[in-house]
């Protein structure tokens, strides 16, 4: 089973690992703002909000680093999705903790849903990917 060569993938699937970068880069610098960040909740809240935006990131990078069709691969593509749910489950206490702006709670939801969305189609992706394999090798006599 195969890999698909970088310039085969479709765009999202390439956008979805420069998203997650830019919003772990994003989270990071947003929560060094401690008028906005209190440092009352700085372990409970805003520690768990980057942990998780990293472990989104490095998810979805480890997975990308299996082939597809492998244990491992699977594992980390689910893993992003809990991450994903975990990290807008923090997020809304951060919303109420921190009394957080609707503009800044719209941009950082939409990106975790739509993070955890792509990684949705790429494991449906796969499954396709991985049928039309079995099938191919099935044909061959």
């Amino acid at each position: 089973m195969s890999s698909v060569r970088t310039w085969e993938r479709k765009e999202h699937e390439l956008n979805l690992f420069v998203e997650a970068q830019e919003f772990s880069i994003y989270m990071l610098k947003a929560t060094k703002n401690e008028k906005i960040f209190k440092p009352m909740f700085k372990t409970e809240i805003t520690d768990q909000l980057n942990k998780l935006s990293m472990d989104i990131y490095l998810n979805l990078w480890k997975a990308n680093h299996y082939k597809i069709g492998t244990k491992e691969r699977s594992e980390h593509q689910h893993l992003v999705i809990e991450n994903c749910i975990d990290f807008l489950a923090i997020w809304n206490l951060g919303i109420r903790a921190f009394h957080l702006k609707h503009k800044k709670t719209n941009y950082v939801v939409g990106k975790v849903v739509a993070i955890r969305d792509t990684t949705k189609k790429w494991i449906q992706n796969d499954i396709e990917r991985l049928k039309d394999l079995t099938n191919k090798e099935n044909e061959v006599v």
